[in-house]
């Protein structure tokens, strides 16, 4: 959080005034901005086709491990020229196939993953005609 925004999350308390140092949960318009920040962070890498985003899941597609190692560099620069942390506990490096906003990508091919066809087998029935 910019410290000239800070002054907007404060809050009192019995042992004085305080002020958040990272945007709280429930705080309005959180997501749109963190949004449009991460994009326009990774802006160049965008452009280039070497990032796809969505929220902060952050894909990068490439031909073969050397370009994949490439890109990741480059990704890995431009965050910490941001100061921006990653949570490695979420990380996947150089896999063939992944799991993607309810998608499976493989090779170049996306499919619907196994918890979104399951879902659909076994939706309800409709009982009436409405």
């Amino acid at each position: 959080m910019e410290e000239d925004s800070k002054k907007f999350t404060s809050f009192l308390t019995h042992d004085g005034q305080y002020e958040f140092n990272k945007v709280p949960f429930g705080l309005c318009n959180r997501t749109s901005i963190f949004q449009m920040f991460i994009n326009h962070v990774f802006r160049d890498l965008l452009k280039e086709g070497i990032v796809i985003i969505y929220m902060d899941g952050i894909i990068i597609p490439s031909i073969d491990e050397l370009d994949g190692l490439k890109r990741l560099c480059r990704l890995l620069q431009t965050a910490s020229e941001y100061g921006l942390e990653l949570n490695l506990k979420k990380c996947n490096f150089l896999k063939s196939k992944i799991e993607f906003l309810g998608y499976i990508i493989e090779n170049g091919k996306i499919s619907p993953s196994l918890d979104k066809n399951v879902t659909v087998q076994y939706f309800p029935e409709p009982k009436s005609v409405k």
